[in-house]
C-alpha cells in the first residue's frame, strides 16, 4: 500500500475519499486515525480531523457544510463543521461496538451505514440520532435477509438478523448502491448473488445470481460491485469470473456480459454514461463505452508503483462532472 505524506510528514494508508462540492477540494480519510484536506491544484496536504479512532467511511452531509465521519471510538458517529476545530458525536452504534465501513447520505438528508461487524445496514432519518436496521439481522449469514460483514445506534434496513443466506440475512456484503426510489441493492459477496432491500421491507429479493456459485450466465462468483446505469440496469462486477454483467432489475434470469477478461474490483458512470473500471490486476483504471470490450486506459497501466503515472493497489474510482478521475489507490 501506498502511504501519503503531510509536508514530508508520512500520512498513513488512505482509507477513504470525499469530493467537497468546491472545485479541487477532497478529503481522506486516513489510517492514522485523522481526516486530512488536500487542495488538488496545490498539492497542499493538511490534517483538519484528529484523534479518531480507526475512521474509514465519511461523507459531506445534504448541505455540503459537514463531514459526517464512521469511526470505533465507542462507536459513535460524529459530525464534523467544515472550517471548525471540533467533531460533534451524533449518534452511538446500538451493540457492541461497530464499524461505519461505509456512510452515505441522500438529498434529504437521510443517512445509510454499513455496519461492518454487526452484519446489517442502517438508516438514519434526516436529523434523527436513532435509525433502524433495513437489511440484515446482526449476524452473518447467507440468506436473503442477512449479511455478512457490512459496516452504528440506529435503524437497520438491510440484514441484521445474523450471516446467512436467508432473504433476511446478508453474508459479506461488499458494496450497495440505491436507486431513485431508494431501493437498496447489495453486492452480498459470499452469497454469490445481488440482492434488491425494499425500504421498510424485512427480507430482501435476489435479482442477480442466485443459483449458486459458477460461471453461468445466471450464476456469479464473489461479486464485488453493483451500480445502476442511466436505463436502470445494474451493472456487477463478477470477481472470480471475471467479467461484467448488465443485469435487468425486474424479472432478469441472466445477465448479459458487456466485458470479459477483466478482474473488475470497482466501477462506476460518467455523465455521458462511459463505464469506468478499477483493474486492480493491471493497477490501471480504463474506461469503456457501453457494451463495447475494448477501453482505454485513464489512470495507471504503467505497471506497480509509485510515481505519477503508476498505480500500486487502486481500489475504488469515481468521476466527477468535468470528467476528472480519482482513484483511491491503497
Amino acid at each position: 500500500m501506498c502511504a501519503f505524506s503531510v509536508t514530508g510528514v508520512a500520512a498513513g494508508f488512505p482509507l477513504g475519499i470525499t469530493r467537497d462540492p468546491n472545485p479541487g477540494i477532497l478529503y481522506v480519510t486516513s489510517s492514522n486515525n485523522c481526516i486530512y484536506q488536500i487542495a488538488q491544484n496545490s498539492g497542499v496536504t493538511s490534517p483538519i480531523v484528529t484523534g479518531l479512532t480507526n475512521p474509514s467511511g465519511a461523507a459531506l452531509d445534504s448541505t455540503s457544510t459537514h463531514l459526517v465521519i464512521g469511526h470505533q471510538g465507542g462507536g459513535a458517529m460524529v459530525s464534523w463543521a467544515l472550517g471548525a476545530g471540533a467533531v460533534t458525536p451524533i449518534t452511538n452504534l446500538n451493540s457492541a461496538p461497530g464499524a461505519a465501513r461505509d456512510v452515505t447520505i441522500d438529498s434529504s438528508g437521510n443517512m445509510c451505514v454499513a455496519d461492518t461487524p454487526n452484519n446489517r445496514i442502517l438508516f438514519f432519518p434526516a436529523g434523527q440520532t436513532t435509525g433502524r436496521v433495513i437489511a440484515g439481522t446482526g449476524a452473518p449469514g447467507n440468506g436473503d435477509n442477512k449479511l455478512s460483514s457490512p459496516s452504528a445506534n440506529s435503524v437497520i434496513v438491510a440484514g441484521g438478523n445474523g450471516q446467512g443466506s436467508e432473504m433476511n440475512q446478508l453474508n459479506y456484503s461488499w458494496d450497495l448502491c440505491i436507486d431513485d426510489d431508494k431501493i437498496i441493492y447489495i453486492a452480498d459477496y459470499w452469497n454469490h448473488h445481488n440482492i434488491e432491500w425494499q425500504c421498510g421491507a424485512t427480507t430482501g429479493r435476489v435479482v442477480a445470481g442466485g443459483n449458486g456459485q459458477g460461471n453461468l450466465p445466471d450464476q456469479l462468483s464473489y461479486p464485488p460491485d453493483v451500480i445502476i446505469d442511466k436505463k436502470n440496469i445494474l451493472i456487477i462486477c463478477d470477481g472470480v469470473n471475471n467479467r461484467v454483467f448488465r443485469w435487468p432489475r425486474q424479472n432478469g434470469t441472466n445477465g448479459k456480459k458487456i466485458i470479459s477478461n477483466i478482474g473488475c474490483h470497482d466501477s462506476t458512470i460518467d455523465g455521458d454514461g462511459f463505464l469506468y473500471i478499477v483493474v486492480c490486476a493491471r493497477y490501471q483504471v480504463t474506461r469503456y463505452r457501453m457494451e463495447v470490450n475494448q477501453g482505454t486506459v485513464v489512470a495507471g497501466g504503467h505497471g506497480l508503483g509509485s510515481r505519477l503515472d503508476q498505480l500500486n493497489y487502486p481500489r475504488y474510482v469515481f468521476v466527477d462532472r468535468n470528467h476528472s478521475v480519482y482513484v483511491w489507490d491503497e
